[in-house]
């Protein structure tokens, strides 16, 4: 388990005199939760929570309520990471995360969160270390669904799929071609995981057997890093945000829906801003 490392507070404690230490209370919500980046971030919808881990250099756990951030201290956790993957598997009601990257490489271990503690699971195959790879829970067929993402320089274009005790490679007869960077979801009304981007603007869908690669008439431009979530009281897939990429590699502020046929962009009049790369 990595060391952990000494809050700034902490330092300025040890810095300054007795008569000039400082009392810090922590806002409501937001406690030690430090800016990062190559976090995952996934949906408890057995314990209404949103469960955060990791980003560059940090293994911690975290979880949403809606109102507030908590940070829980369980006795083992996953070693730090970013560019990992994360799912919550409904059936089962577990958190399920793999790989990502360390200083040291990528990483190939499976680890699952049942809301008190992490437990490593140690299945007799697993899909080989990678990072920037995308997970989506298949509810219908009851699979973590893992696709793609980069080993070293190598970009992976295979699907492995997690029962809860057993990854299992798949091998469909038409495939999406390798990439890293890109977003799933899974539509429950279509039964559908999407898959959308990660070096190109192409949409492909899997049925538990193989992938379908669909040709709507407008697309969201190449992109990479972006977000995709499922909205099921509109049977609407949902896309925000990411790296356009051409030669500016520039982050975008574009919100896009698919309804299972076309992809449609949307022009809200307020929406979350684009930030500075900083990968």
């Amino acid at each position: 388990m990595p060391h952990s490392r000494p809050s700034p507070l902490a330092l300025l404690a040890v810095a300054l005199p007795a008569v000039a230490q400082i009392q810090w209370s922590p806002a409501p919500g937001l406690a030690r939760l430090v800016p990062r980046t190559g976090h995952a971030l996934a949906h408890d919808s057995v314990r209404g929570r949103a469960v955060l881990f990791g980003g560059l250099g940090l293994s911690d756990t975290w979880e949403w309520d809606g109102t507030t951030w908590t940070e829980r201290l369980p006795p083992t956790s996953p070693p730090g990471r970013y560019d990992c993957a994360m799912a919550f598997d409904s059936r089962r009601g577990r958190m399920v995360l793999f790989g990502g990257w360390t200083f040291a490489g990528p990483l190939a271990d499976t680890w699952e969160w049942d809301g008190a503690a992490w437990i490593q699971r140690s299945p007799l195959q697993s899909p080989p270390a990678r990072s920037e790879h995308a997970m989506a829970f298949d509810a219908g067929r009851g699979t973590v669904v893992l696709f793609g993402g980069q080993a070293g320089i190598s970009l992976l274009g295979d699907v492995w799929e997690w029962d809860g005790s057993t990854w299992t490679e798949r091998f469909p007869a038409t495939g999406a071609w390798a990439r890293k960077g890109h977003a799933m979801a899974y539509d429950t009304g279509r039964a559908r995981v999407v898959l959308q981007g990660g070096g190109g603007s192409d949409t492909w869908e899997w049925d538990g057997t193989n992938w379908t690669q669909r040709m709507p008439s407008t697309s969201p431009p190449p992109l990479i890093h972006h977000a995709l979530a499922y909205d099921a009281r509109r049977g609407r897939t949902i896309l925000f945000g990411g790296n356009r990429c051409d030669p500016s590699y520039c982050m975008v502020a574009d919100t896009w829906e698919w309804d299972g046929t076309n992809w449609i962009q949307r022009t809200p009049s307020r929406a979350p801003p684009r930030e500075r790369v900083t990968r």
